[in-house]
């Protein structure tokens, strides 16, 4: 499998789609309550209720069309929402530019 090159393709989000995406993007980077980088990404916790999982799999669903190398992994038990954003070399520092993280 050949590596997928970091690029952001924000067209990709159909425009009818954009202020949501906005909406929920920022929720996602203000709203975890902790955030923890990994080798190839980071991941971040957010309280297991209803209302976050669901703008939890709405982000993801949007993300994907935009930033195809991303790969997402969500981990929800009765203490946390886990969502992992990981990829190939360069994802962490991607992240941390285009989404803001320390």
């Amino acid at each position: 499998m050949s590596e997928r090159p970091l690029v952001c393709i924000p067209e990709a989000i159909p425009a009818a789609q954009w202020a949501r995406y906005e909406e929920i993007r920022q929720y996602v980077t203000r709203q975890s309550e902790s955030l923890g980088a990994l080798t190839n990404g980071y991941a971040l916790r957010f309280p297991p209720d209803g209302d976050t999982l669901l703008r939890l799999a709405e982000f993801i669903t949007l993300e994907r069309l935009c930033c195809p190398f991303l790969d997402f992994a969500l981990l929800v038990n009765e203490d946390s929402a886990l969502l992992h954003m990981t990829g190939g070399e360069g994802t962490t520092e991607f992240l941390k530019q285009e989404m803001g993280f320390p």
